[in-house]
């Protein structure tokens, strides 16, 4: 039976389609011997030529470092000579074994030296008379003369040089130089002015193309006058020469510059100076205009890479690259003890090394391309003996896929591909015994299909018809829960309204001249109305809690403060009982903390009045502490008190709203909720609470809160007071104000002085420092960026000089930084210097006056603000202080609406909208609104100018 192709098997495969899927097999047997072959190759020749890159750096450094090491050897050799011949006379003369005023003995001893030293040009000396002798090689003259030049004071200023026989001995005069003056020359004024040991500038020879360096040594007699100078002359075109005979590589170079890049020495025979035109002067010659390229370019490359060479501070090795041409750069910097500061600079192109690396690379790029040729020769004609049989199996299996299931391959083969024929045939006739059985299969499992999706499609309709009921049940109850929102509201307004009457004439009646029986009646009228009341905040409380319209608000207040409260509310009850009420508070219970002091409040309170109520003997105690919890501190309450107690069978169940206990119950006091709105209130805050008793002996609720403290940042900016002086009998302050900005110092200036501060000012350190010396003052304000002396520097001063003379004053002078830094690392560095403090920039006038506090201890005179208040003491404004002209008509109309309804509710939202800084009128306006004293507010918004 012929099965017809399922349509879906393309689109099947079309899901695991990939790009590479496309690719025939020919193509990648022939890559896949073509590209490990080539890889192979390229890597080898990218590791050789990597490894090649590293070698010829490790040879350039070893080069450049022998290089250096002889250089720095040969130099030590012939500059140490010379200073070493100048002490040597030195330590001749301080013996007595060489006197200078004997010139014969002089000259015999110089020829001696310049015997043993070849290596220095000439040995002389010159004294403060004026007088000169010199014994050497004068290779300054335009041939080389081994001679002597001496002036006496006889000679009137004339020099006289003679030639010297093999002995030393004075041979011949062959020049007279008339004005001669030693002392009127740079080498000796420079020996002169140092007063040690040194070498004097580069100069030329006066005669000959040559630059050389003179050893300087001054001589002094006994009583420190000086004498006059002992003179080593060394020419410079020495070293050239050795560094000409170092021959670093085929093109590589060494020279020696100084820090002014000017060429001390080169390998290149380069003229080291220039004639200029006209004046015929010479001038040495730059690096920069070295007129050898590779010593020109290694010299910017330098400059360019440190900005300058005196940046140069220890040895560096660079590469650089010019016109696609590295190089290896070796710079050592070279320092002897007598003012010496050279760059010892070797120069080596990397094409010295390169010439066989790039061979070794021709080599192996050649050899890649034979591989390739023979890779794809070869893949060739393995493909064509792995594909031709794969072929023929492809063409039978899309046969197969075509239905024809009795189409089978033959191929000739005993290996694998022959196994995958033998299996491909086995593979037909079974799927021809399968597709016999196929149809019945589909037509059973159709069957099910259509049963199953008739049972889904009714329990489908079922849950439908379910989720509509749901929907109506929803409905309802959010009808419900509407229509008993509404119903609170209306039952809060109704009952307010004549509670307000009831309560305002009570407590109206109770002021005036009634009888003692009279003032009871009405008291118990005045009680049991705010009862009344309280039972209303109560339901109304309960229903924010199941509405989720119960939020906290949080602020930063004076715990202190709440419990003093509660103590002045229940103290004077508790003893009116015959009882004890007593606050226990822990000492390391902050006094500013950060919550809902609100609803911690009305947790306290109730709790507080359960224990009251339910005692008749003994004591009610809240205790308060701080405990700390897996690191997380906690504030914890208890409340106990020694009444009559809850059964154990009624304690799982007091939390629960309007459930009341068996006590509670007899004494027909309470609602039953305010074991309610205290549970949830402390869940609300994040906390727990729990309750044990024992019957007829009391009973003691506890909870926990997280504990946040205040931020006293804050605290301490909401109780800023305006100062107004300082408080009389103090000593007179004197402050001194460093800054080099002139407005700064008037800033500064202008807030102190208001207040009765005496102020100084200096606008950088070196005046600081004189300042402080005669003014003596308390307290330096010191800025830290500033010219000539810096605040840092002259700190550092004053407190040297303080330690020094530790009675220089009774006590270290106050310095307190104003830096514009946020850096740590900065401020860290300010206080390591000496200073007790600092302040940011820009400056807070509140600040300044509160480190002027904290570090002399100044006491200040304020004025209390309405709007504000003092962490020290706070001033609470009086009703007839108070003023709503803030707040606009709309508002004051709306409030008077609600207090002449009586409606507390509404009045507290409109309370809300007052901005942020008349806060404080807010507590003041909610106590007389819960006491039902509405003509109160009434008369305060006519006195604040509202047309009602």
């Amino acid at each position: 039976m012929k099965i017809t192709p399922i349509s879906t098997t393309p689109k099947l495969m079309n899901k695991r389609w990939h790009p590479l899927h496309s690719l025939s097999l020919r193509p990648v047997l022939v890559l896949s011997f073509i590209i490990p072959i080539v890889g192979a190759v390229g890597v080898t020749g990218y590791l050789s030529f990597g490894n090649s890159q590293k070698a010829v750096n490790n040879l350039a450094n070893q080069l450049t470092n022998q290089v250096n090491e002889r250089i720095e050897e040969r130099l030590n050799t012939y500059l140490g000579t010379a200073h070493t011949i100048n002490k040597i006379n030195l330590n001749a003369v301080k013996i007595n074994q060489l006197d200078l005023n004997n010139f014969e003995q002089l000259q015999e001893h110089f020829w001696q030296q310049y015997q043993i030293f070849p290596s220095v040009s000439i040995i002389s000396y010159a004294n403060e008379r004026g007088e000169f002798l010199a014994v050497g090689n004068d290779r300054t003259l335009s041939r080389p003369i081994v001679g002597v030049a001496q002036l006496k004071v006889e000679d009137q200023g004339v020099r006289h040089d003679y030639l010297l026989t093999n002995q030393g001995k004075s041979r011949s005069l062959f020049r007279k130089i008339p004005n001669y003056d030693p002392r009127n020359l740079s080498w000796y004024k420079a020996a002169k002015a140092a007063g040690q040991s040194i070498w004097s500038p580069v100069y030329f020879g006066v005669y000959a193309d040559v630059m050389a360096i003179n050893a300087c040594t001054p001589v002094y007699q006994s009583n420190g006058e000086l004498r006059g100078a002992l003179f080593t002359y060394f020419i410079l075109g020495d070293i050239s020469q050795f560094l000409e005979g170092l021959k670093v590589s085929s093109s590589g170079q060494a020279f020696i510059i100084e820090r002014s890049g000017d060429i001390v020495a080169t390998s290149t025979q380069e003229k080291l100076f220039k004639k200029l035109p006209k004046t015929n002067k010479k001038k040495r010659l730059s690096g920069v205009e070295s007129s050898n390229y590779l010593t020109r370019i290694t010299i910017k490359s330098l400059i360019n890479d440190f900005g300058d060479i005196h940046s140069i501070p220890r040895t560096q090795k660079l590469i650089f690259i010019n016109e696609n041409e590295k190089a290896f750069v070796h710079v050592t910097p070279y320092h002897d003890n007598f003012g010496l500061d050279w760059l010892i600079v070797i120069v080596v192109p990397e094409s010295d090394f390169m010439a066989e690396i790039n061979a070794n690379t021709r080599s192996t790029i050649i050899l890649c391309l034979i591989a390739l040729f023979i890779a794809i020769g070869v893949g060739i004609l393995i493909a064509g003996w792995v594909i031709n049989p794969l072929l023929k199996l492809n063409q039978a299996a899309k046969d197969i896929a075509q239905g024809n299931f009795t189409r089978t391959v033959e191929v000739q083969r005993a290996d694998e591909v022959g196994e995958l024929a033998i299996a491909f045939n086995e593979m037909a006739v079974k799927l021809s015994a399968y597709s016999q059985n196929l149809e019945a299969l589909v037509a059973e499992r159709t069957l099910q299909l259509e049963e199953t999706n008739l049972r889904l499609e009714k329990e489908i309709n079922e849950a439908h018809q379910a989720k509509l009921e749901l929907a109506k049940a929803k409905e309802k109850a959010e009808e419900a829960n509407r229509a008993k929102s509404v119903f609170l509201a209306n039952m809060s307004h109704e009952l307010r309204t004549p509670l307000n009457g009831i309560l305002g004439f009570s407590q109206l009646l109770v002021k005036e001249s009634v009888s003692q029986k009279q003032r009871q009646k009405l008291e118990t009228i005045n009680r049991n109305g705010e009862y009344l009341l309280k039972l209303i905040n109560d339901v109304l409380s309960l229903a924010k809690i199941e509405a989720n319209r119960l939020i906290l608000e949080e602020n930063n207040f004076d715990f202190y403060a709440l419990l003093d409260d509660l103590d002045a509310m229940f103290s004077l009850r508790a003893k009116h009982k015959g009882i004890l009420f007593i606050i226990d508070c822990g000492e390391n219970v902050p006094q500013w903390i950060r919550g809902d002091d609100r609803k911690l409040r009305q947790v306290l309170t109730n709790l507080s009045d359960n224990a009251l109520k339910f005692t008749t003997e003994g004591n009610i105690t809240l205790r308060v502490r701080v405990e700390e919890i897996s690191n997380s501190p906690l504030l914890h309450f208890e409340v106990a008190d020694t009444g009559s107690g809850i059964s154990s069978t009624e304690i799982d169940s007091i939390f629960e709203a309007f459930i009341q206990s068996e006590t509670g119950r007899n004494s027909t006091l309470g609602s039953g909720l305010g074991l309610t709105l205290c549970r949830r209130f402390v869940e609300l805050m994040g906390g727990k609470i729990t309750v044990s008793s024992l019957m007829e002996k009391g009973t003691t609720f506890q909870f926990y809160i997280p504990l946040k403290l205040a931020d006293l940042a804050v605290v301490s900016q909401e109780s800023k007071q305006e100062i107004l002086g300082l408080v009389p009998a103090q000593p007179q302050y004197r402050i001194l104000v460093v800054d080099d900005v002139e407005s700064n110092r008037e800033l500064l200036r202008e807030w102190l002085t208001a207040v009765g501060f005496e102020i100084q000012e200096a606008d950088n350190g070196e005046v600081a420092l004189q300042q402080w010396e005669s003014y003596q003052p308390h307290l330096i304000w010191m800025d830290i960026q500033m010219p000539i002396m810096d605040g840092i520097k002259a700190t550092q001063l004053i407190r040297e000089i303080e330690q020094n003379h530790l009675n220089y004053d009774n006590s270290p002078t106050k310095i307190i930084a104003i830096t514009a830094s946020v850096f740590e690392e900065d401020r860290s560095r300010i206080l390591q210097a000496g200073f007790d403090d600092f302040v940011g920039k820009p400056c807070d006038i509140n600040l300044i006056f509160e480190k002027l506090k904290q570090h002399l201890g100044v006491k200040y005179i304020y004025r209390v603000k309405k709007s504000e208040f003092s962490v020290e003491n706070i001033s609470q404004p009086t009703l007839e202080s108070l003023s709503l002209d803030f707040m606009p008509q709309e508002w004051l109309t709306q409030l008077n609406f609600a207090s002449r309804c009586g409606d507390p509710e509404r009045i507290e939202e409109l309370l809300e909208q007052i901005p942020e800084p008349y806060q404080y009128v807010k507590p003041m306006l909610l106590e007389i609104a819960n006491k039902f004293e509405f003509k109160k507010i009434i008369a305060l918004i006519k006195t604040s100018g509202a047309s009602l």
